[in-house]
């Protein structure tokens, strides 16, 4: 990782504070180096620590067959400018871009040759012309430049892939202990549900503790589906990935399901409904008219993400499984494995979904090659699963309020999720 400092006065302090956060992984977990700053020192303490990690000597830029000469404080480049201001202003940028943005890509220009002859992996910046023009400058250059959030996204989801799980820069644990943990603290009140109906003096008690560890135990499996999927998307794009995101795609299609089936079920038994299975399902009517109001309306709330899922679960299932392809990003170098939708299903995401504005994707991941719509994988495995477990917070905090139950034990689950370590990087986080 390079990170690029002449940027970082345009830094907010939660990217600061990101930053500081990633740089702590240095040196066991993260190889990085930082860009001479043209305004002196780094604006970050943090970044001393990196002043044993260098450039090192002379590297052939590989641009019109100049050189680029890098050291840990100072970058030189004996590429013309007339010939930079060119590449620059008639063959990478659109109109669009200002003498501003020109003369922030030539200051920087020299710092991406550097990167780009030490072979690295991500050009970390926070210069808002660079980011605003990444693609066609990253395309240009062969370089992949992330922002702060997204290169935390990457480290992590990496780091996971290859079986090293973080609480911290200092904690690891095992693949169970880390999802099961991430699931209590990003669904607290499920827990909380758990401790509560272990009190509940009904015959329907074992049957919802039952449907509750389930559902503890699908959202473990969903995060690490996605996970998995994120792995493969920054890692490789060859027909052995493809196949892997296929096979974590598909089931987290049935997991998701499975989620919004156990919380029809647990309302099944919490409400003493005596329905059986062909009764019990959260699209019918004459199921949700029968729970009380509060659920009723989370369930109408969520109408639209029940149907993108089940529309497809039952095709998955029960016909055909879905397909993809894969191919080389050109602006990245790196690969994108995307798969095959229909109409119906690209119809079904949009009612949930939001434009990402100058992206090739939408947030959850659409994108078009004419009329076919296709998805990425791992955005809209990041966006369903971040819909899911909000989905499953709001329930349970429902149940908790409701007073069939009648009894919450939130101080005692407060003082155990305490003595587990937090997390250092948040688990939803911008992707590229």
């Amino acid at each position: 990782m390079t990170v690029h400092t002449d940027g970082l006065p345009h830094a907010s302090p939660e990217e600061e504070q990101s930053l500081q956060l990633l740089l702590s992984f240095v040196p066991k977990r993260i190889d990085a180096v930082y860009t001479p700053s043209t305004a002196g020192q780094p604006p970050l303490d943090t970044l001393s620590r990196l002043d044993s990690i260098h450039y090192g000597d002379v590297f052939d830029s590989g641009v019109a067959g100049e050189r680029v000469q890098v050291r840990l404080r100072g970058t030189y480049t004996s590429m013309p400018v007339a010939e930079l201001d060119d590449f620059l202003v008639r063959r990478t940028l659109p109109a669009s871009a200002t003498d501003r943005d020109i003369e922030a890509l030539r200051t920087a220009w020299s710092d991406l040759q550097a990167h780009e002859a030490l072979d690295r992996d991500v050009f970390l910046t926070t210069e808002p012309s660079l980011m605003r023009y990444r693609q066609s400058v990253g395309a240009a250059c062969e370089v992949w430049i992330l922002s702060v959030n997204e290169a935390l996204d990457y480290f992590e989801t990496v780091a996971k892939g290859e079986g090293q799980y973080f609480f911290n820069s200092l904690v690891t644990t095992d693949r169970w202990t880390y999802y099961d943990e991430r699931t209590n603290q990003l669904v607290p009140t499920l827990d909380r549900v758990w401790r509560a109906v272990t009190h509940w003096d009904d015959p329907a008690r074992d049957n919802v503790l039952e449907y509750v560890v389930s559902l503890h135990t699908r959202l473990r499996y969903l995060m690490e589906a996605r996970d998995r999927i994120g792995y493969l998307y920054y890692t490789s794009s060859d027909l052995g990935a493809n196949d892997a995101v296929l096979y974590h795609l598909n089931y987290l299609f049935l997991l998701t399901t499975a989620v919004f089936d156990n919380l029809a079920w647990i309302l099944n038994y919490l409400c003493n409904l005596g329905l059986d299975r062909k009764q019990v399902d959260l699209r019918l009517e004459a199921f949700t008219n029968r729970i009380p109001k509060s659920f009723r309306d989370l369930v109408a709330s969520r109408e639209s993400l029940l149907d993108v899922f089940y529309r497809t679960r039952h095709s998955v299932a029960h016909r055909v499984v879905m397909w993809g392809i894969g191919f080389r990003d050109r602006e990245t170098g790196g690969g994108t494995n995307l798969v095959e939708i229909g109409d119906d299903l690209a119809g079904a995401i949009q009612t949930v979904d939001s434009p990402a504005p100058s992206q090739p994707y939408s947030n959850w991941g659409l994108t078009w090659v004419g009329p076919a719509p296709l998805l990425e994988p791992y955005r809209f495995a990041t966006c369903s699963v971040r819909e899911v477990v909000g989905l499953v917070g709001e329930f349970a905090g429902l149940v908790l309020a409701d007073e069939t139950v009648g009894c919450d034990v939130a101080a005692e689950s407060e003082k155990t999720r305490n003595s587990f370590p937090k997390f250092a990087i948040p688990f939803f986080r911008a992707i590229v």
